[in-house]
């Protein structure tokens, strides 16, 4: 159960807070990039951002019902710059050499960083734990969508499921095999950016080695 009157380090060990956070994470997920579920885009997290009026929405009419009156909402380039700072700051594999929003990989770590970032830029005349506060229970927990859990379990030997499972068999496996064959290519390409990493410092200190023993000489 989620407290109020709890203190920010007992707010940020709660198994609750974490794993409705891991809710609200994985809802803009399925609905904004179904195809790379372990990571959000920028764009998501404008939207993610706007939705708990960390900023501004667009919409004049709902702008004007801000429930959070005693701050001011942030711009989108504020939190696009704390988006790239945090990037630089990770030295993310996904981030390619030209910079663009787009090609910045957002995890659930990192996404709890940039509320954490965000909350002294929202709140900056909080202290830094009743800002951190702030923004988890009057932004975030209030106002973001998130997945609703299933309480009811789920028996696959009952005849209902039996033919549900017969039925949608062959589609099911296809995109089970589709998201493995994904995961393996990201994991491949990875893999393949560490060692060219790898071999090219390798190759720098090869060629500094003989310099510097010469000048010891």
């Amino acid at each position: 159960m989620i407290d109020e009157s709890m203190t920010i380090d007992e707010l940020s060990t709660n198994n609750d807070l974490i794993d409705e956070l891991w809710r609200i994470y994985t809802y803009y997920s399925l609905h904004f990039d179904p195809t790379s579920l372990e990571v959000w885009r920028s764009t998501t997290f404008i939207r993610f951002a706007r939705d708990t009026q960390i900023i501004a929405s667009t919409n004049s009419h709902i702008s004007s019902i801000n429930i959070n009156s005693t701050h001011s909402q942030l711009s989108v380039p504020v939190v696009e710059l704390e988006i790239a700072r945090l990037a630089k700051n990770k030295d993310r594999f996904e981030i390619e050499k030209d910079y663009s929003p787009t090609s910045v990989a957002i995890r659930f770590d990192d996404f709890l960083d940039l509320i954490n970032d965000l909350s002294t830029k929202l709140y900056k005349h909080n202290t830094v734990e009743a800002a951190a506060r702030r923004i988890l229970l009057e932004n975030v927990l209030l106002l973001a969508n998130r997945r609703v859990p299933l309480n009811r379990s789920f028996d696959c030997k009952q005849q209902e499921a039996v033919r549900v499972i017969r039925q949608f068999q062959r589609p099911l496996s296809h995109i089970f095999r589709y998201y493995l064959t994904r995961a393996e290519s990201r994991r491949n390409t990875l893999v393949a950016k560490q060692l060219t990493l790898v071999s090219s410092l390798t190759s720098i200190i090869t060629d500094i080695s003989p310099a510097v023993y010469k000048e010891e000489q």
